[in-house]
């Protein structure tokens, strides 16, 4: 059977903006990125009254800042950077973003990002199947994002 879990080893990757500097990167669990997902955003909706067309407010946050924190602290194994002092930085510190050099955090948040983006054609994956995948014969259908619409 083929294997459907992640690699837990790690990749290694030498910082171009910090040379000598490395960091082992793992891609994180399907779980995990559920769990980033939550922190990233958060969607409200206020009511006044009982009926979806009594909506007020809807707000929407994104919360970069919470899911850069569980990346660089769930995504790094290891690394050999140090701040000011000569300690070792301890990304599981959410104040350790806070005094990394921006370039070099940069670096590394795209090398997380590319680590766990997805590496299936997603133009194909929606696609309809040619054969049928159902009993009545009607193959698979997808939404376009332009049709989505939402209503109030």
């Amino acid at each position: 059977m083929p294997r459907a879990t992640v690699d837990s080893a790690g990749v290694r990757h030498d910082l171009k903006t910090c040379p000598g500097g490395f960091v082992l990167l793992r891609q994180l669990p399907f779980g995990m990125m559920l769990k980033r997902r939550d922190l990233a955003a958060k969607y409200m909706q206020e009511f006044t009254g009982t009926s979806v067309n009594d909506v007020n407010t809807i707000t929407i946050n994104i919360l970069n800042v919470a899911s850069r924190q569980f990346d660089f602290a769930n995504a790094i194994l290891d690394h050999n950077l140090e701040d000011a002092d000569g300690n070792k930085l301890d990304f599981n510190n959410t104040m350790t973003l806070d005094i990394l050099d921006p370039k070099i955090a940069a670096e590394i948040e795209t090398e997380i990002d590319k680590l766990n983006g997805t590496d299936f054609d997603e133009q194909n994956f929606t696609t309809p199947s040619e054969s049928s995948s159902t009993a009545t014969g009607n193959g698979s259908q997808t939404v376009e994002d332009s049709q989505l619409t939402m209503e109030n």
